[in-house]
């Protein structure tokens, strides 16, 4: 992976692993590459095969945020609250701070 041959990684895998495994594996890589754009699209796939998982998406988040895609963290954060109500608060003062970052 970290000589930017995926498709070799992937065949490394053992017949029968799970996609989403596999994905989850990549997502340490491509965040020590800062691939944060890799990372994102491995983490939308995640959270749509499990959408109330709500570390999967704090994830995305931060990857977002990382990646200096601000309004993408903050639309994220607002697709939380929508998910989980009870995170309204939390989910609101995180973004004021995003929106408050340089």
């Amino acid at each position: 992976m970290y000589a930017g041959r995926e498709g070799e990684a992937r065949a490394l895998f053992p017949a029968g692993t799970s996609s989403q495994t596999i994905e989850q594996s990549f997502l340490a890589v491509y965040a020590d590459l800062g691939n944060w754009t890799k990372v994102a699209s491995i983490l939308k796939g995640l959270i749509a095969a499990d959408p109330n998982n709500m570390e999967l998406r704090m994830n995305l988040v931060a990857a977002y945020f990382q990646g200096g895609n601000k309004t993408a963290a903050i639309s994220a954060l607002r697709e939380m609250i929508a998910v989980n109500p009870t995170f309204k608060e939390t989910g609101e003062r995180y973004i004021k701070e995003i929106q408050a970052a340089p």
